[in-house]
């Protein structure tokens, strides 16, 4: 954090030539802090990866989501279980604040057809996120056809209390 904030009195006082430095230098830094991310995600102790998912937190930006959507993914117990690095992963989700990381889990609600999990998983997330633009997508998912899924949209549209779907959780109630 410091960094940025360096970063951005450097930019405003600086020259045209130092900001394009400036921009490169935290870039580089970014790239880095994934890096990270992704070694520490992917161990075998809960410190470890409860730090992999701080620094995606801390970057809150579509790279660091899809790094935690990845890590939500895995099927295969380590020394950990699975289900542990999903409910870390999950943890780390939930305190995005970034619109277009938010997006990510938006895209992934909408394009994975392999894991109804992951989908439920996601409209939930979404209705964490409390934001109406998300309304389209979690009343798509209503018409899922895994009730997992249908579930988690309904009960996320109810949260965001987006309106434009209450003739489609009518008929889901009707069913």
């Amino acid at each position: 954090m410091i960094l940025l904030h360096s970063l951005l009195l450097l930019s405003l006082q600086a020259p045209v030539g130092v900001n394009a430095v400036a921009v490169e230098i935290f870039e580089q830094d970014t790239e880095e802090r994934l890096k990270d991310a992704r070694d520490l995600l992917g161990r075998d102790r809960e410190p470890e990866v409860h730090a992999g998912m701080r620094i995606c937190v801390e970057l809150d930006s579509p790279a660091s989501v899809e790094l935690l959507l990845e890590t939500m993914r895995l099927t295969q117990d380590r020394t950990l279980s699975a289900a542990h690095y999903r409910d870390v992963s999950w943890e780390g989700l939930v305190q995005i604040k970034d619109l277009y990381a938010k997006r990510v889990v938006e895209a992934e609600l909408n394009k994975n057809k392999k894991s109804a999990w992951m989908r439920q998983w996601c409209a939930e997330t979404l209705g964490l996120y409390g934001d109406y633009d998300f309304g389209t997508s979690l009343t798509k998912a209503l018409r899922d056809k895994e009730l997992l899924v249908r579930s988690a949209a309904a009960r996320a549209l109810g949260r965001i209390k987006y309106k434009p779907a209450q003739k489609e959780l009518k008929k889901l109630i009707k069913n």
